[in-house]
């Protein structure tokens, strides 16, 4: 077993790719519902609240016609993402990924074939309204046949506070949601690691947000002029807890 002092320096963002994220499914999962829907493949991605635009990473590595444009507002993951991944791509893979530090619903970019909002990461918006003005813009970036897909978590209604624990390679990752209002379905959730011989290192993520359902997304899309909707759902039996993708098609 690793000791501290012979452990790596601590990298939250690392971290959190390996115990949340799987860019490779993730991109095989957006590929697989654009082609059931439109019957073409898509390339162009616009992943919104990106972060440190993993998916975006993987998804221009997947061919030469392949296209991602990552919008966050926050500088630091953008950094990150730009010392992490956007310098390990090669020849014209960087002409073809384009990190952009700015707000969602004002990012000039080309119409795209998949937009996603993943990771629960639109719940900072907390205000019906902004929603239904975010996704009519995002609406109108897509191309014909594009699909916007935005990803919702439930079963954790049951309680006000959970916490789950899970094993990853070299750390323990916990995910723990402080607490939720059933009125106004606004939690606040917290992410910790801690690796072999380490204190945990506590609220190394915190997000306040506001947990929209799939019926609440599926009415404003279609407020918004997408076409029609579907529903794509996971769970885990063991968290009480259940994941589920809602697909705007234009």
């Amino acid at each position: 077993m690793a000791t501290p002092s012979k452990l790596p320096p601590f990298d939250k963002y690392d971290h959190y790719l390996r115990a949340v994220q799987d860019p490779l499914a993730t991109c095989d999962f957006l590929e697989g519902i654009y082609r059931d829907l439109s019957g073409k493949e898509p390339l162009f991605l616009r992943e919104d609240f990106g972060g440190t635009f993993a998916l975006c990473y993987e998804w221009v590595r997947r061919s030469e016609r392949h296209v991602a444009a990552a919008v966050d507002n926050d500088k630091a993951p953008l950094t990150y993402g730009k010392k992490r991944f956007f310098d390990q791509l090669v020849g014209d893979e960087k002409k073809r990924l384009f990190p952009l530090l700015a707000d969602v619903r004002s990012a000039k970019l080309p119409k795209a074939d998949v937009i996603c909002a993943l990771n629960f990461s639109y719940g900072v918006i907390k205000d019906r309204e902004v929603l239904k003005d975010y996704l009519k813009k995002a609406r109108t970036k897509l191309k014909t046949k594009g699909i916007v897909v935005l990803d919702c978590l439930g079963g954790m209604e049951i309680s006000p506070q959970m916490e789950t624990t899970s094993e990853c390679e070299g750390f323990t990752y916990t995910w723990e949601q402080e607490s939720f209002d059933p009125l106004s379905r606004e939690a606040r959730f917290s992410i910790h690691f801690q690796r072999p011989g380490e204190k945990q290192r506590r609220n190394e993520f915190i997000y306040e947000w506001r947990m929209w359902t799939p019926i609440e997304l599926r009415d404003l899309m279609l407020e918004v002029g997408f076409t029609d909707t579907f529903v794509y759902c996971e769970s885990n039996d063991e968290a009480q807890a259940w994941v589920a993708y809602v697909v705007g098609l234009k």
